[in-house]
């Protein structure tokens, strides 16, 4: 019954999205499935006539009737067919295009915990591979499997007339067809997801294999042979899947072959036994012999092929369904222009957090104040808590206890989209765009032009040089996707992403490892830049390298989710704790 509402969905969102389009193209089609029947009757009255004269040798009018019928018949269902086909693309490109569409805006507004998930991450994969034409292509499958039942039942109907035992058999071969079918569908599609599980894994060896970004470590590394061996590995897995369950369908649907031919002999056999009786005219039997015989590949198959598929469509939209439950980020339904307002205080309360399918809290009843005005770091080992504590305050986690504030406003009382609007953050694992110079820095403000804001970040990131050695400057496309594209140097791209942070110009800039990829000599200039620049409330920075940490007010240690030390660079030296140690280590490298 639940696979029966899942082909429904179908049906009924191509009604609400395109309601005249599939209405007209449902008539169509259910004229379609009634052609068959007209066209083993009229073809038997058209034999029937024309063995009547050759017997007169005298040309009727019953003749001529069903002469200028017969050829009716087969203009009509060309029509029809030629109607259908075109019906079909202009469905595709409304439902089809929606539906995609509406997959794009579900993912737009997912929870990034929901994104962190890998049963949930392969859902998503499984939806976005088999979304083109997930609608009409059911549609379509959908109506051939009623085109087949509809035409058997049409000939079982047909031959109800003259034996009940023949259409009786016709009928329960019909059912025996569709169960084997059903049951071949279920399994295929099993096999079909156990194997993606390989086959997705392997993909990740092809891009190792294939990527221009791995290809320095490739040669150096000198692992291509033992990746390609384990692309090969998995990728036979997965093909042993597939073609074990390939096999045993093919045999199943060899063996109903066979058993179709044999019943069609048997039906035209036992027709052939009734029309000697003169219960049938000879037209009728070689009309419904015909059709039985052309029934032996599609009931064999095609039909087993067309329920495997119907099988795919029940098991997509029972994961789309899910994918449309995945929880979303808190929006408003109409947002106006955020004005993005200076930021006097943002505060944790008691704040306590474990990832989701957890039990061990990353933080616990952690508490402090960032105040407007000044600059932050934040360091501590790997594992302290320092990049939980921005995404909790980025709002990307939203399931923690205690109370997360601006300007005394709470988090979880706030739209994400407006709350997201108080932040820009460059990451250690920023993201390299294929697309020009310029976009790659403004993104969705693309269209808006303030130049001088955008001369004042390229020249602070120091990205100006670079632009000024590319041959369109920051129209050039980054990357290798189109021929004139231009890649960059790990450092130039990061130079990129910090330029893209202080284009948004949010109140709070986040920098997370901001100059993981450059030179101690680069970072300083940089930092020495960033610093000297007003800003409108605040800027934190996290990192290990603290090169760049004497450039800001207040320096936060973190170790197992809690402030342990706090106060100025030189008065944490001073103190000689944690934060003495740490940079001890590393004050040679800035030439101290």
């Amino acid at each position: 019954m639940n696979k029966i509402k899942l082909i429904i969905k179908y049906i009924l969102y191509s009604l609400k999205n395109a309601p005249l389009i599939f209405s007209v193209y449902s008539i169509i089609e259910v004229i379609n499935y009634m052609t068959p029947a007209i066209k083993i009757l009229v073809v038997a009255y058209f034999i029937d006539a024309a063995q009547v004269i050759i017997k007169t040798k005298t040309i009727n009018s019953n003749f001529i009737y069903i002469s200028i019928l017969f050829f009716v018949l087969f203009f009509i269902n060309y029509l029809i067919n030629l109607i259908s086909k075109e019906l079909y693309v202009r469905l595709s490109k409304r439902v089809d295009f929606k539906f995609e569409g509406d997959i794009i805006k579900k993912s737009s507004k997912l929870k990034y915990e929901v994104l962190e998930n890998h049963e949930n991450y392969e859902l998503i994969e499984r939806i976005y591979e088999n979304s083109e034409n997930a609608i009409t292509s059911a549609l379509e499958e959908i109506s051939s499997f009623f085109k087949i039942i509809v035409e058997i039942f049409s000939i079982s109907i047909i031959i109800l007339e003259s034996s009940i035992l023949i259409s009786s058999i016709v009928f329960i071969l019909l059912i025996f067809m569709a169960v084997v079918a059903y049951y071949s569908g279920e399994k295929e599609y099993d096999s079909y997801t156990k194997s993606m599980k390989f086959f997705r894994r392997a993909k990740v060896y092809d891009t190792m294999l294939n990527s221009e970004e791995m290809v320095d470590e490739r040669v150096l590394f000198n692992y291509g042979n033992e990746i390609a061996n384990e692309f090969e590995n998995l990728y036979e897995k997965g093909r042993k899947i597939d073609i074990k369950i390939t096999l045993k369908n093919i045999a199943k649907i060899k063996g109903l072959s066979f058993l179709m031919s044999l019943l069609a002999f048997g039906i035209s056999a036992s027709l052939l036994y009734i029309l000697t009786f003169g219960k049938i005219t000879s037209g009728m039997f070689i009309s419904i012999t015909g059709a039985v015989f052309n029934l032996i590949h599609p009931m064999s198959w095609t039909f087993s092929n067309i329920v495997k598929d119907i099988i795919k469509r029940i098991n997509y939209m029972k994961d789309f369904e899910n994918f449309m439950k995945f929880p979303e980020v808190r929006r408003k339904n109409s947002i106006k222009k955020i004005n993005k307002k200076d930021v006097e205080k943002i505060e944790f309360k008691n704040v306590s957090f474990k990832y989701p399918n957890s039990n061990k809290w990353i933080l616990k009843n952690l508490n402090f104040v960032l105040e407007k005005g000044k600059t932050y770091a934040f360091v501590g080992e790997n594992g302290a808590g320092k990049t939980t504590i921005i995404k909790l305050m980025l709002g990307l986690y939203e399931d923690y206890e205690g109370e997360i504030l601006i300007n005394g406003k709470n988090q979880k009382n706030l739209s994400l989209e407006e709350w997201y609007e108080y932040f820009s953050v460059v990451y250690q694992d920023y993201v390299r765009y294929s697309i020009s110079f310029e976009e790659n820095i403004k993104m969705k403000d693309i269209k808006k032009c303030d130049d001088k804001l955008f001369d004042e970040v390229i020249k602070i990131s120091e990205v100006k040089e670079v632009i000024e050695k590319l041959p369109e400057k920051e129209k050039t496309v980054l990357g290798y996707i189109e021929s004139k594209g231009n890649n960059l140097s790990e450092g130039q791209w990061q130079k990129v992403a910090i330029a893209r942070a202080l284009y948004r110009n949010a109140p709070i800039q986040i920098f997370d490892e901001p100059t993981a990829a450059l030179d101690p000599i680069s970072e300083r200039s940089i930092f020495e830049k960033f610093f000297s620049v007003p800003f409108k409330s605040m800027k934190i920075l996290i990192t290990h390298r603290l090169g760049g940490v004497k450039y800001t007010d207040i320096v936060l240690v973190f170790s197992n989710g809690e402030v342990i030390e706090r106060g100025t660079h030189n008065e944490l030296l001073d103190k000689r704790g944690v934060y003495y140690k740490m940079y001890e280590k590393q004050r040679r490298w800035y030439g101290e």
